[in-house]
């Protein structure tokens, strides 16, 4: 008679506990998958965020360091002091100097350099002699020499100008870094970079399955793989041109 009770009550137990039991692992288990989830979601996402993080280091990092050489020269003593007296010889050779050490540095291997008062335009990629170096005068009437005036009219130390030569189908992202005295500008320096070559590398650095591309701040875009997709927005082309 006790054992059938006992047997009776065995058979009731584990008929609610191992139900019970089930419910309960099936919780967790699905508790488990779902934390699973979560946290591999969040470590792609991660991942993701980060090598997106370091492929838009590595495609701008060339312009980044051009920007800082070009802001460094800007800050050049030699070259304020000859904007502020260009007929001094003394001060033309230095500045000359300081030019050609900056124009090793750039990676374009070249500088542009202008002096406010005269509008005196030099240049050097390596193939022009001292003497060769003005290669010609800036004029407030000529449709070409406009992005010096709207660049010189801007707020802030350097900026970025991207032009398209369609003679040499060449891209060429221009830096352009004020000179100043006491907050007068006296000139300017930059350099360029060739944006066709940097769109190839960067490219060639970018992730599987991923599209980088650089846009300016109205939203043009400068840098796609597509460059049918590129809308190069010069300083002297109104924002609202096609």
């Amino acid at each position: 008679m006790d054992f059938r009770i006992d047997s009776r009550l065995g058979r009731r137990f584990l008929a609610v506990v191992i139900p019970l039991a089930i419910l309960v692992s099936a919780i967790v288990l699905s508790a488990f998958f779902f934390l699973t989830r979560e946290v591999i979601d969040e470590v792609s996402l991660r991942v993701s965020a980060r090598q997106v993080e370091l492929d838009r280091a590595r495609a701008t990092a060339p312009i980044v360091r051009e920007v800082s050489l070009a802001r460094t020269a800007s800050a050049s003593e030699s070259l304020r002091d000859w904007a502020l007296n260009e007929s001094d010889p003394l001060l033309t050779t230095q500045g000359l100097d300081t030019l050609e050490r900056f124009r090793e540095l750039f990676d374009d291997r070249s500088y542009f350099f202008v002096i406010d008062r005269s509008g005196n335009y030099y240049s050097n990629d390596g193939s022009f002699a001292p003497k060769d170096r003005l290669r010609y005068s800036l004029s407030l009437q000529a449709p070409l020499d406009q992005w010096y005036f709207l660049t010189r009219a801007k707020p802030g130390q350097c900026h970025l100008n991207p032009n398209h030569d369609r003679v040499l189908n060449v891209t060429k992202l221009w830096i352009n870094c004020m000179i100043r005295d006491h907050c007068k500008v006296v000139g300017m320096v930059g350099t360029g970079i060739d944006l066709t070559r940097f769109i190839r590398e960067s490219m060639q650095a970018s992730v599987p399955d991923a599209t980088t591309l650089v846009i300016d701040q109205h939203g043009a875009i400068q840098v796609h793989p597509d460059q049918s997709k590129i809308t190069l927005r010069a300083l002297t082309v109104p924002l609202d041109s096609s």
